[in-house]
């Protein structure tokens, strides 16, 4: 685990666990702490370094009075994706981390980024769809698993 600096007086939970190729980063859903990812993480490190990112006021990244708007929260992924130097990371965020990316998709291009908002239903598929599980923390559904994650 990294304590990365984000913003002045504001540091952030991150998570390496390790891979090759293409970086990912995943960001959780509100009340989360990107702990919860550890073991859909380890199915991905053959094909992708994975990181994940806790937001401000979870886990252990700090709880600033302020600073929680979308584009605030855009700013963090996108420190922390500078700070880890990482080239072209693919980001994917679980529920209402779908705020953070669209806010990093709506401006001008700083890093080519490709972005995908997970719900918990489609983690359960993606695993499902590798042949492997994931647990009872994702729920299952009958819905068929958009390519998210890009080869």
């Amino acid at each position: 685990m990294h304590i990365i600096t984000v913003d002045t007086g504001v540091k952030l939970e991150v998570f390496d666990w390790g891979g090759s190729g293409r970086p990912l980063v995943l960001l959780t859903g509100l009340g989360a702490s990107a702990h919860g990812f550890e073991q859909f993480a380890s199915k991905l490190t053959g094909t992708y370094p994975a990181y994940g990112i806790t937001r401000r006021g979870f886990g252990a990244s700090s709880s600033p009075a302020s600073g929680c708007s979308a584009d605030r929260l855009g700013d963090d992924v996108l420190a922390v994706i500078d700070s880890l130097k990482l080239d072209k990371p693919i980001l994917a965020g679980h529920s209402i981390a779908e705020q953070e990316v669209s806010s990093i998709g709506s401006r001008p291009p700083k890093k080519s980024l490709d972005s995908s908002t997970w719900t918990p239903d489609t983690a359960s598929q993606f695993m499902t769809a590798r042949g492997e599980t994931f647990g009872s923390t994702w729920s299952n559904s009958k819905r068929s698993l958009p390519n998210y994650i890009p080869a």
